[in-house]
């Protein structure tokens, strides 16, 4: 027998004239579980399968009662990129930007900073999927224009522009300069315009830390605005359908519990269940949202909980509405690709504040991931049949591989969703 909690804070949305379901059953089990193992925090959780809705909201225990016509709104954080693709599928629609030009087509002071080579290799639409080619801390962007211009010159390109994903802001910092000079308009003003455009007006909140502004919505309208954008004909359909659109993070993935993304096409990305999306993190709570290529499938939450935590949760939902075995915690997270794994021992550097070494051991790589003088991290693993990588289960949410440079051939290594180069 349900509990009145459970009554209360669960609610299941059937479509009209369909019979109860065991996934209703299931739901609100899987629900009462979570609520069990987060009590007292912010869950806000709501699923969309096999023309169902399923949702459960419990509130911050500071927050004032939420009625059912009142629900809160978020700070989208890093799902901005996002909406952001969205946004410059539509542009392109228009003919105001082409995605596929060069950057310094819109941006000509970028050639004279990054060298002909990288100029004619960097498009727009590899801004906002990290594929700049190049390295950089925040600090180095979040200067004037002429800042980020010398960041770039005394840099240099890490690898040829659309080729590899390494993690930054840098491509977010060239497109909100870019989206200026096109339109006159700040990006995320463009950006709720454009979700406006689709049926979703929201607002956004100034920070008060800085001069941003942060787009603010509920998880529903996220929802309906990813139904809108991502539907068969809709505007930004075409990063679903199009393969050449993806740039990849991992080029081997065989990690099935990796919260991490194995690609991005613009801002959308791909995870190694198969599912698209994009995670956040605002104020006191991290966020995500995962959907299906047919959009029959969608996941949305908002936790007071750390991200690894919100992806747990995640993959049970996975779990539970595809009806497969859970995937044990010891199993492969990554592997050796193109190199001989003996021969990848060095340090490796990415943005000059952090670096990894990596030592041999008798059939183990063993990294300490550094930042300056402080270790982050110790991660052994352990190499098997077909250069397969394997750590202790604590590690099981991480992808890690080592592959070749495109054109130095240089040991590279991708650690989360993070590139560093063999430099020792």
């Amino acid at each position: 027998m349900e509990s009145a909690a459970t009554s209360e804070m669960v609610k299941s949305k059937m479509c009209s004239d369909s019979p109860p379901r065991a996934m209703d059953r299931t739901m609100l089990v899987l629900f009462d579980r979570l609520r069990s193992q987060f009590p007292e925090r912010l869950l806000d959780l709501q699923v969309w399968t096999r023309g169902r809705a399923y949702e459960v909201f419990q509130p911050a225990p500071s927050e004032p009662h939420q009625s059912d016509t009142s629900k809160p709104r978020y700070s989208v954080g890093c799902i901005e990129g996002l909406l952001q693709a969205i946004t410059m599928e539509v542009l392109h629609q228009r003919t105001q930007v082409d995605l596929f030009a060069e950057a310094s087509s819109y941006l000509p002071e970028l050639r004279p900073a990054i060298g002909t080579s990288a100029s004619d290799r960097l498009k727009v639409v590899h801004l906002l999927a990290h594929a700049t080619g190049f390295h950089s801390t925040n600090k180095a962007i979040i200067g004037d224009w002429q800042q980020v211009l010398e960041h770039l010159r005394t840099k240099g390109a890490s690898f040829p522009p659309g080729t590899v994903c390494s993690w930054n802001g840098l491509g977010r910092r060239l497109l909100e300069e870019l989206i200026i000079r096109v339109t006159g308009k700040a990006m995320s003003e463009l950006t709720l315009t454009t979700i406006g455009e689709l049926g979703v007006f929201t607002q956004a909140e100034r920070r008060l830390e800085s001069s941003s502004e942060d787009i603010m919505l509920e998880l529903d309208e996220l929802a309906r605005l990813i139904r809108q954008a991502f539907r068969h004909g809709g505007p930004a359909a075409r990063l679903l359908t199009d393969r050449g659109a993806s740039i990849p993070v991992i080029r081997h993935p065989v990690s099935p519990r990796s919260s991490y993304p194995i690609a991005y096409a613009s801002g959308l990305a791909k995870y190694s269940s198969g599912l698209w999306g994009q995670n956040g993190i605002g104020p006191g709570y991290s966020l995500a949202i995962r959907f299906t290529s047919d959009l029959e499938d969608m996941i949305a939450i908002a936790a007071a909980v750390p991200p690894l935590a919100r992806d747990l949760v995640i993959s049970l939902v996975e779990t539970t509405i595809s009806g497969a075995v859970p995937v044990q915690a010891r199993g492969p997270i990554g592997s050796v690709i193109g190199c001989d794994w003996q021969e990848v021992a060095g340090t490796y550097v990415a943005d000059d504040e952090e670096f990894i070494v990596v030592e041999l051991g008798c059939d183990l790589l063993l990294c300490s991931v550094w930042r300056g003088p402080e270790l982050l991290a110790r991660l052994d693993l352990r190499v098997t049949n077909g250069d397969i990588l394997v750590a202790d289960p604590r590690w099981s949410s991480f992808q890690v591989e080592f592959f070749k440079h495109p054109e130095s051939s240089v040991a590279c290594l991708t650690l989360g969703q993070v590139t560093y180069i063999r430099s020792v």
